[in-house]
């Protein structure tokens, strides 16, 4: 699952620190636990991944992305994730971060300098329309 979390200060964005995504302004999200439901899996990864607890506002769509690498640190092979998109908001605004990302920034406008899975998925959440 991966999460347009938006608060009145905009969308959270995080600078993730490990692979897939590594060295990149990325929207906070990660893997479902065998089990999990995907609306608990969504509460469980804000939390973990920002400190923040969130409301589900609605699920935004289904997207898939490719790497050249892979989070296991495995060079024979890249990743391919079938991302389920949320967007949720913020109820409250202190952001903690996990040792998945080492920086967080709020925006308010899709920048152009944005990965593109980021900005389609942002851009389809209607967040800034």
């Amino acid at each position: 699952v991966d999460l347009v979390i938006q608060s009145e200060k905009g969308v959270l964005l995080v600078y993730r620190k490990n692979e897939p995504a590594k060295n990149t302004w990325w929207l906070p999200g990660g893997r479902i636990i065998k089990n999990e439901k995907m609306e608990d899996a969504v509460l469980r990864k804000a939390f973990e991944e920002t400190g923040l607890k969130v409301q589900i506002k609605n699920k935004i769509g289904v997207y898939e992305t490719l790497f050249d690498k892979n989070p296991f640190n495995d060079p024979s092979f890249g990743a391919h994730s079938v991302n389920i998109c949320f967007l949720v908001e913020a109820l409250n605004q202190e952001v903690k971060l996990d040792n998945q990302s080492s920086e967080f920034r709020w925006i308010n406008e899709i920048e152009n300098n944005l990965p593109d899975y980021v900005k389609k998925v942002i851009n389809d959440s209607k967040v800034f329309c």
